[in-house]
């Protein structure tokens, strides 16, 4: 019985019926939101912090197994969203020790510049990059860059170099998926929208830890956090390669 209940929470989209694959699908999605819920409720509710060492890498780990139980066919994919989850995973329990230990936010921008480069590699085809709107994406992506860092970049000292480095690599992984437009349509949508909360979850980290510290900025970060990570893994595990361009 309890093989059967693992099963069907990390293993939702089996070919035996719709039923069952929404029943399943609803499970996954279940133990993701307990789990985040749990954080959110540890964060805003006053509980005691020690539980955060729980219930952040919980919400990866809950991802991580679903990748590992679930994807089969793919095993490029499969290897370069593991190491993403990975290596986020990483970068949440570096996140979590002493802010004022300044190496400890260094390994964690770190890990989650590797876990981005990780689903760079897992998007990218060259062949999506030779578009007219590739170049319209990234000066889009630029001018956001370039208000981010008007309100933060004077207030980063010797963390400069890193968070510029990471903004890079960040991104290319948002560039990478908004040019992704050689899979289906539900998955292209669904990573997109992973990719922006990255961005936004991002931001707003930044824009409170080096600029001003804002109401509800810990609840804001880790729930863009928290679906970005959601969205990018559900739509990986709809990827499917197509020869019919959403656009061109």
């Amino acid at each position: 019985m309890f093989d059967k209940g693992y099963y069907l929470l990390f293993n939702p989209f089996t070919p035996t019926g719709s039923n069952q694959i929404k029943m399943k699908n609803k499970s996954i999605i279940i133990a993701f939101s307990l789990v985040l819920i749990l954080d959110l409720l540890v964060i805003g509710a006053d509980l005691p912090q020690y539980l955060r060492y729980f219930s952040k890498p919980a919400i990866t780990i809950v991802l991580l197994a679903y990748v590992l139980l679930k994807m089969k066919n793919n095993k490029m994919l499969k290897r370069f969203l593991i190491l993403a989850l990975i290596f986020s995973l990483s970068g949440d329990i570096f996140l979590l020790l002493p802010s004022e230990v300044s190496w400890y936010f260094i390994g964690g921008l770190l890990s989650f510049l590797i876990a981005h480069i990780m689903y760079i590699s897992a998007f990218f085809k060259i062949d999506n990059f030779r578009t007219t709107k590739t170049f319209l994406a990234t000066m889009v992506l630029l001018f956001y860059a370039m208000v981010i860092f008007k309100f933060i970049g004077g207030t980063l000292d010797g963390l400069f170099p890193y968070v510029v480095l990471y903004m890079v690599v960040l991104l290319l992984m948002v560039l990478t998926a908004i040019v992704r437009h050689d899979t289906v349509l539900k998955s292209y949508y669904l990573v997109l929208s992973g990719a922006l909360l990255f961005m936004i979850s991002d931001s707003l980290l930044a824009l409170n830890k080096f600029y001003s510290s804002f109401a509800f900025a810990d609840l804001l970060i880790m729930l863009t956090y928290g679906y970005a990570q959601f969205l990018i893994i559900f739509g990986a595990l709809r990827h499917r390669r197509t020869t019919e361009k959403l656009w061109s």
